[in-house]
């Protein structure tokens, strides 16, 4: 779906026709002076969680731009296959991906390329059904601080937590994390310059929906950490859930077993990768202690 270049300055009041492609606020940033560029990925025409996280991003005095979502029904052939491979999809995987993973992945691909092209050093980006919790800005603004030191922070950490192995304090009830495996769901995360340049490099041909291609970090060093509690809430539970789940039908036993063939490769690739401490020791030296009190 074509975006427009142009970005208004002014933040519609809310219920004011958008039109398509990227709608911007700027709010007063006094409350988190430090806080990066917010990025909403919004179809058009779900205006009504549009309407919901603005008024939540802007109690909270951040800068969001609103990023006109790929629309999954109506990809053209062009556009379907502009980045996704069929042929990578059949070694990868063992379904083909609906049409609304695969505008799910080029709807963050169009945000990672605005942060290369407005040579952003990080920047939050959300999809438009979760809200920032109190104390989510805060969290944002520390840890925008340290983007040289990692790819991509996840701040929502999903309906399947994984276990931690490492925490440190980043704001009193809040922590950064390092676990034993990459949550899934793209609802909410950090990432940085380099992040976005990776996350592009990795994408221009995929085959797996987007949230198996991050989990397997290894594959292009991506450098990702937590934040536990998580620092966005969804909207509908159920929503984040099925989307996770990828409208996925009843598996064929041939389909079954690819898949299991594919978990356990995964969990050997994992177990023998280990863990990448180094970002999150270098996050943590950066942080440094923080009076709890």
């Amino acid at each position: 779906m074509p975006a427009s270049n142009e970005l208004p300055t002014h933040r519609p009041p809310v219920g004011e026709a958008r039109g398509e492609g990227v709608s911007r606020a700027v709010h007063d940033r006094r409350q988190a002076p430090s806080s990066p560029a917010t990025f909403v990925i919004n179809l058009d025409r779900s205006t009504d969680r549009w309407q919901r996280i603005e008024r939540n991003l802007a109690e909270f005095g951040l800068d969001y731009q609103r990023v006109s979502a790929v629309e999954g029904a109506t990809l053209s052939p062009q556009v379907l296959h502009q980045h996704y491979c069929p042929q990578l999809n059949q070694e990868q995987l063992h379904r083909t991906l609906t049409p609304g993973e695969i505008a799910c992945y080029l709807s963050h691909r169009k945000v990672w390329q605005r942060i290369l092209d407005e040579d952003l050093p990080c920047a939050l980006v959300l999809e438009d059904d979760v809200q920032l919790v109190p104390g989510g800005a805060e969290v944002v603004a520390r840890l925008a601080q340290t983007a040289p030191h990692w790819d991509l922070v996840k701040v929502f950490v999903g309906p399947t937590a994984k276990r931690v192995v490492a925490r440190h304090p980043i704001t009193p009830g809040f922590e950064l994390t390092l676990t034993d495996k990459i949550p899934t769901s793209t609802a909410a995360q950090l990432v940085s310059n380099a992040g976005a340049r990776k996350l592009l490099a990795m994408s221009e041909r995929f085959g797996r929906p987007i949230d198996w291609d991050i989990r397997r970090w290894w594959v292009h060093d991506l450098r990702i950490l937590g934040v536990t509690p998580s620092l966005a809430t969804p909207c509908d539970p159920s929503s984040v859930i099925d989307a996770l789940a990828g409208g996925q039908k009843r598996k064929s036993r041939r389909a079954w077993l690819k898949r299991k063939g594919i978990m356990l490769k995964y969990h050997f690739d994992a177990r023998r990768h280990g863990l990448n401490r180094a970002p999150y020791e270098a996050v943590v030296k950066q942080l440094g202690p923080i009076d709890l009190e």
